[in-house]
């Protein structure tokens, strides 16, 4: 059992892991951060002095996303894309392999439970390495350009030039956007598998998701009471309390627990689904 289960995780793996995957991400994130570095040197020498500008200001300048009242599209698609690149990649995988291949393998699982699980898992550990490659990226092609430090000693810079000037470590602040990034991601691509799956339309799917991605930045934007209860807000690092205090409450815990709940609802629908589901029918 455990081995099937295994076995059906490590295909999963194997068939998201594609060159051309894995050559777009590279390339996307190799851009983002380039941009990312500039800009951060660019307001450290503005407003604090170009010499305590690190690696870690052009990585919080790449994943904080767009904050209250900024209503910049260049922000917005810095935020917005790699949602939709990991849903693209990871997040209709299970259909791509339903409709491309022979389901018959689905029923020779010995549970469908295992088989459900073995693809909730899949999908985490593509979104995990996913976030951790956007991270690396990002930090190499900043250290190229930027002065590394160590994390833990170091404060970012660009965190004193916001509308709420605040003096950050660059480890907590690093490690929560990760978490966040990477539970939002998890959630997004969770629900576009289990609706990918009962509805059969992908790309409609698609489509939805980033409707709701865009109508959560725009309402956001000025409707500070809305921001906790819009998904997608979670990886918006600048619409959380700590850095927008009129958004009372939103804090990184809360976006945790959202996306934890989230995601735990996706995978209980997707085993409902897939518990009657007629794998050798249409």
């Amino acid at each position: 059992m455990v081995f099937r289960m295994f076995r059906t995780i490590l295909w999963n793996m194997l068939a998201i892991v594609r060159l051309r995957y894995v050559v777009l991400t590279l390339a996307f994130f190799l851009f983002l951060g380039f941009v990312s570095a500039r800009e951060a040197s660019e307001r450290a020498v503005l407003d604090a002095g170009s010499d305590r500008i690190t690696v870690w200001d052009a990585v919080f300048v790449t994943f904080a996303g767009p904050g209250l009242r900024d209503t910049s599209l260049v922000r917005m698609l810095g935020w917005f894309l790699p949602h939709l690149i990991v849903c693209a990649i990871v997040g209709d995988k299970v259909w791509r392999d339903l409709s491309q291949n022979n389901p018959a393998f689905v029923v020779r699982v010995d549970s469908r439970l295992h088989w459900w699980l073995a693809q909730v898992v899949s999908v985490v550990l593509a979104t995990i390495a996913y976030t951790a490659l956007a991270l690396v990226v990002v930090l190499i092609i900043a250290g190229s350009m930027l002065k590394w430090s160590h994390p833990f000693d170091t404060s970012l810079v660009v965190t004193e030039a916001l509308e709420r000037p605040l003096r950050v470590n660059a480890a907590d602040i690093t490690l929560w956007t990760f978490l966040l990034l990477m539970t939002t991601f998890c959630t997004f691509t969770l629900w576009q598998t289990t609706l990918s799956l009962i509805t059969r339309l992908p790309t409609v799917i698609t489509g939805a998701l980033a409707l709701i991605l865009a109508l959560s930045w725009i309402l956001g934007i000025d409707r500070a009471s809305l921001v906790p209860w819009l998904p997608g807000s979670q990886s918006m690092i600048l619409r959380h309390d700590l850095f927008a205090p009129d958004v009372a409450g939103f804090s990184f815990v809360w976006s945790l627990v959202y996306n934890g709940i989230a995601l735990l609802a996706a995978v209980l629908i997707g085993l409902l689904y897939t518990s009657n589901m007629d794998f050798l029918g249409e």
